[in-house]
């Protein structure tokens, strides 16, 4: 039997291909205007304006330890804005997307990548496939751990 496919976006971080799903996406968005949170933890970009709806931007690089590509222009500045329960999450990913389908492999999971994500193949590479929830699990750590951080640092 043939591996499953499903559609998804695929990005770059730090030179290692990831892709997020297709139906967890409502759009992808330039994210040239970002406002910083002050005290924000890391993980968190910042905020944008989005037809006048206020979306987080996590930093998927940080979410994954994995760095971004420089950006050439202002339109690779690109957010993936989730969809439903999540429209006020954009996921900053700074480089070109595209929409593929990935099949599934067998991949020893035991080995260190498999922790940014399923392992997948996309035109003939594997990449990294990730759950929403898997990215807001390590971001909800992050950001508690910040804020209480900077909590602690106020007293």
């Amino acid at each position: 039997m043939p591996p499953a496919t499903q559609a998804c976006v695929q990005f770059q971080l730090g030179g290692d291909g990831f892709g997020i799903p297709l139906h967890c996406v409502r759009e992808i968005i330039t994210a040239a205007s970002i406002a910083v949170v002050p005290l924000a933890p890391p993980v968190v970009k910042g905020i944008a304006n989005v037809r006048g709806r206020v979306v987080t931007l996590i930093d998927m690089g940080r979410v994954y330890g994995r760095s971004h590509l420089p950006a050439r222009r202002d339109d690779d500045q690109l957010a993936i804005v989730l969809a439903s329960p999540w429209e006020n999450l954009a996921l900053y990913v700074h480089s070109p997307v595209e929409i593929a389908d990935v099949s599934s492999v067998s991949v020893d999971t035991a080995r260190p990548e498999a922790a940014a994500g399923a392992p997948v193949v996309c035109e003939g590479r594997i990449m990294h496939l990730v759950s929403v929830e898997d990215v807001i699990a390590r971001c909800r750590q992050d950001i508690l751990s910040g804020f209480l951080r900077t909590g602690k640092e106020r007293v």
